[in-house]
């Protein structure tokens, strides 16, 4: 049986200076080491495997040393290394996966300063110098690395040095601990042979961000010594010898046609299309591989698991051929306002073009958008096309392309109607993947689309208890005040709610919400939670708003309001707020006209359980490059810029589902100021990326929310919107 070596390229390697069939330079190691032995200075180098001769041609290393390199700078390294002297001995190379080999140096000024390892081949050419590496201080890190995550795995064709080969897109995020992640090292099963795994390439990783790479190899043929017969109108036979070779899921090729296998046995292959021609006997036939990449974790020092096997892989045919894209692994669904977002993250591959979103016209999933290319049936419509996306990226969790639907009826809204959602993968050449699906219902959302007097909804219009800020002049805002509030959202019949803990009101202050929804102010020194002295600073002003005086240098104000969550214990009518969701928390900001306020200024989401911190809720937000990322830091408001003018501030958080919460709680946090009066008005919390618009019934003392079985009409102008201080928008669409 012919055996084809492995071979690949990358981009960095792709040299029009080479003659047909020239190599191209050597590589240098792997991984460097540099240790004090005592009796010396080893410097020892991982080698490449199996095939690092093979594939970079180096027969040995040489190691040269340089008391001074500035490290900073990329010329700065070559100029090192320019200084830098060859010594003796050399250091052999092996064929052994991920061996080492060293060599040791005993001159004792080698104990300090910088070493650079070339790669040398067996005609003397010499490789790129390695990264300077210094002894190393302290027991050598050989732990081995966790697994890589959100693999993904493209092949198509691409033309190099006038060759066809085939291209691999990698794409994957680190390990959760990454202390001693060096990269990523492919190896490649059934590539020569049916079950053989060999060494491919390895990628370092840079020390953040995701593992994004391409890398070109010869597409893999296997053939045998024997002849075959393509049956007209059918498959392929032989006397015998076919699972040596070949399997379902590879290809065969015969005079230049090629055709998918869907069943092997030994003496009969069944294709697809079957072969169209006369019967026809011929030995002139290859395999051309389905090939199982498989992303193994090196440490820094070269370790790595045992079994790489185990490591996450995804299986490719490697035809060389612009084939049908994969689909996005997953997509996510969730409502922000009166819209369904749609996120998946971006499929690897160099000839992606963008995605086609679908919805269903019901709960039930369309058969017709599992194959490729979707056949949708007559209720499931193409909604959206959104582009490949080249600044976010591939296989990113924190960074999703998103699509908005917002084409709901009025009584989709209302009776909350389920539908399913696609995305489909499209490349340059118009292929189209199969679908990744996911249900979800639309939601009545927003303030601009719900009446007050309509039932609430999971996601409401402000989901604080006392948003309006309402209370009696004066009167500090207390926990235990059952006087301050003005009930809005309350059950019907209008009894307070409470902080978690409090001492009076209602356990389950809401119609809409368990948990507990009033207001509550602490007073703080620099967070010890001592008294500063000042109790009673935050008091009820003007009907609707909070005033702070300053808390003094390293003195903080905290302004509270809970709502129950997921992991409160269930009890009709009350709703709770969803794990992993989307939420909006803004609050209207200025200081009293006489003094300019200062210190900081932060808006916390905190998870709590049974009142014991469970951790923070990440803030979304568009980074410099316009792609949406999280943080677990709260947002920041610049207290020079809050002026007499009340203005608004907001900020999108998701709920870590990870945690048990059983409250939620808002926290407006003032620390540090030390002159003028901060005033808070119009708090609100709503579901999705964005503030939804404030209204004055928001305001009301007289509205409550009644608990009805069923859904009840818009009335007013609750249906067609408000006007007030204007909607302001939801994260756009990068």
């Amino acid at each position: 049986m012919d055996r084809q070596p492995i071979t690949f390229l990358t981009d960095d390697r792709l040299r029009d200076d080479l003659l047909p069939g020239q190599s191209a330079p050597p590589l240098p190691p792997l991984q460097v080491v540099v240790e004090d032995t005592g009796a010396g200075v080893r410097v020892t180098v991982v080698n490449d495997g199996p095939l690092g001769q093979r594939l970079n041609g180096a027969v040995r290393y040489d190691a040269y040393w340089a008391a001074n390199v500035d490290t900073a700078t990329a010329a700065g390294k070559a100029a090192g290394f320019a200084r830098a002297t060859c010594l003796a001995p050399s250091i052999p190379a092996t064929d052994v996966d991920h061996t080492q080999s060293s060599a040791l140096f005993t001159d004792a000024k080698y104990s300090a300063g910088f070493w650079f390892v070339c790669g040398v081949d067996s005609n003397g050419r010499r490789s790129a110098p390695s990264e300077p590496a210094q002894i190393t201080v302290g027991a050598v890190d050989t732990t081995i690395p966790g697994d890589v995550q959100h693999l993904q795995v493209s092949e198509s064709g691409r033309v190099a040095n006038g060759t066809v080969f085939s291209e691999l897109s990698v794409t994957a995020t680190p390990p959760d601990d990454a202390s001693n992640f060096g990269g990523v090292q492919l190896y490649l099963k059934n590539y020569s042979a049916l079950d053989e795994i060999q060494e491919g390439f390895f990628h370092p990783w840079t020390g953040s961000g995701a593992i994004d790479f391409n890398v070109l190899y010869d597409i893999p043929r296997r053939g045998g010594t024997f002849s075959i017969t393509a049956n007209a109108g059918g498959g392929i036979t032989a006397a015998g010898g076919l699972l040596a070779v070949a399997r379902t899921g590879d290809q065969i090729e015969i005079a230049g046609r090629r055709h998918d296998i869907t069943a092997a046995s030994d003496a009969a292959l069944t294709i697809s299309p079957v072969w169209p021609l006369a019967n026809l006997v011929t030995s002139d036939w290859s395999i051309i591989a389905l090939v199982t990449v498989i992303a193994v974790s090196i440490g820094k020092t070269g370790s790595r698991r045992a079994d790489v096997t185990a490591a996450p892989s995804k299986a490719v045919l490697m035809d060389g051929n612009i084939s049908t894209p994969n689909a996005p692994a997953t997509i996510y669904v969730s409502n922000s306002g009166v819209d369904v977002v749609i996120e998946w993250d971006q499929v690897a591959g160099s000839t992606i073009d963008g995605y086609n979103v679908y919805r269903s016209s019901g709960a039930s999933v369309d058969a017709g958008m599992a194959f490729s290319p979707p056949r949708p049936a007559s209720g499931t419509k193409l909604i959206d096309r959104v582009r490949q996306n080249a600044n976010v990226p591939t296989g990113s969790s924190y960074a999703r392309l998103q699509s908005h639907d917002s084409n709901f009826s009025l009584y989709d809204l209302d009776v909350n109607s389920a539908f399913v959602w696609y995305v489909t993968t499209t490349n340059t050449r118009g292929d189209e993947s199969a679908a990744a699906s996911l249900g979800g219902n639309c939601q009545r959302q927003t303030t601009g689309e719900i009446d007050p007097t309509q039932t609430g909804r999971n996601i409401g219009k402000n989901l604080l208890y006392n948003g309006a800020c309402a209370g009696t002049a004066g009167n500090a805002v207390l926990a235990n005040d059952t006087t301050q509030d003005s009930f809005i959202g309350t059950d019907a019949s209008n009894l307070p709610g409470r902080p978690y803990g409090a001492a009076s009101g209602q356990a389950n202050g809401t119609g809409r919400f368990r948990g507990y929804t009033r207001l509550e102010a602490t007073d703080k020194a620099g967070g010890t939670g001592a008294a500063s002295g000042a109790a009673g600073s935050v008091k009820h002003q003007n009907g609707d708003e909070i005033h702070m005086l300053a808390p003094g240098a390293g003195k903080e104000w905290n302004l509270y309001s809970e709502i129950g969550a997921w992991d409160e214990a269930s009890g009709a009518p009350f709703l709770k707020l969803g794990k992993g969701e989307v939420y909006a928390v803004s609050a209207y900001l200025s200081h009293d006209g006489a003094t300019a306020v200062d210190g900081s200024f932060f808006i916390y989401v905190e998870q709590f359980n049974n009142g014991t911190l469970s951790g923070n809720a990440k803030r979304r937000f568009r980074d410099s490059s316009s792609v949406i990322t999280d943080s677990s830091t709260p947002l920041s408001v610049t207290t020079s810029a809050i002026t007499a003018t009340s203005s608004r501030i907001q900020s999108a958080f998701q709920l870590d589902s990870t945690l048990t919460t059983k409250q939620v709680r808002i926290r407006f946090r003032w620390l540090g100021g030390t002159t003028g009066t901060m005033v808070i008005r119009r708090l609100m919390v709503n579901g999705g990326e964005a503030a939804a618009q404030w209204t004055p019934d928001m305001g009301d003392p007289t509205i409550s929310i009644p608990i009805a079985a069923n859904p009840v009409a818009p009335v007013g102008d609750g249906a067609t919107g408000r006007d007030g201080d204007g909607w302001v928008d939801r994260i756009p669409p990068a």
